[in-house]
């Protein structure tokens, strides 16, 4: 597998995931964006109360026969982000509760600093239907250094902003996810910066 010796800016490389990444140069990414499969888990139909059927995520790229197989998943493309990020580069992973524990436990694993969990509070969450659980309104977006040592950098970071993002005017079917994703990261006032989205956001 021939490695590029420079990295290709402002393009989509079409392919699995991890192979495209092995052709990249290392250290040449500022800034990782990360969208990765939740990882559901649904089982079997997932219904209304008036019966009617939801419109869940069960595509293969979804599936995996156990959270075992997630991890090695996981493993392998973040080890590669780490692998493409430089010294001072973040990167940013998104999940919700299905998934983002185990990512964290990896991030940390593999020997990125950890530096802030971020909540994305949503405007118009999913109900949910069966009334058994709380309605899940947001995902956590978790932003970590490569290492201990990075100098990572935000503009107006003396403003002391929380950890908590609201995209109003945002619901169910008026954006496509990568558009929300976008949105999330511009609100996040990074520097300009070269930035890898590894992975496709599910549609």
């Amino acid at each position: 597998m021939e490695i590029a010796r420079e990295l290709p800016l402002d393009q989509i490389l079409l392919g699995e995931a991890v192979r495209m990444m092995r052709m990249l140069p290392s250290g040449s990414i500022d800034c990782v964006f990360a969208d990765p499969p939740y990882n559901l888990q649904l089982r079997g139909e997932l219904r209304r109360p008036d019966d009617s059927l939801v419109d869940g995520v069960d595509e293969e790229w979804d599936r995996f026969d156990d959270f075992a197989a997630y991890d090695a998943f996981c493993r392998e493309w973040l080890g590669e982000c780490r692998r493409l990020l430089r010294k001072d580069g973040t990167l940013w992973v998104i999940g919700a509760y299905h998934n983002i524990f185990r990512i964290g436990a990896i991030l940390q694993d593999l020997g990125f600093w950890i530096l802030n969990d971020v909540v994305w509070r949503k405007a118009n969450p999913m109900p949910n239907f069966r009334g058994r659980r709380f309605t899940n309104a947001h995902e956590t977006l978790i932003w970590a250094a490569r290492g201990r040592d990075s100098r990572h950098r935000r503009r107006g970071a003396g403003a002391q902003e929380r950890v908590q993002h609201h995209l109003a005017g945002i619901g169910r079917g008026q954006q496509h996810p990568m558009q929300q994703r976008l949105g999330l990261l511009r609100g996040m006032q990074l520097e300009p910066m070269r930035v890898l989205q590894p992975l496709r956001p599910g549609a």
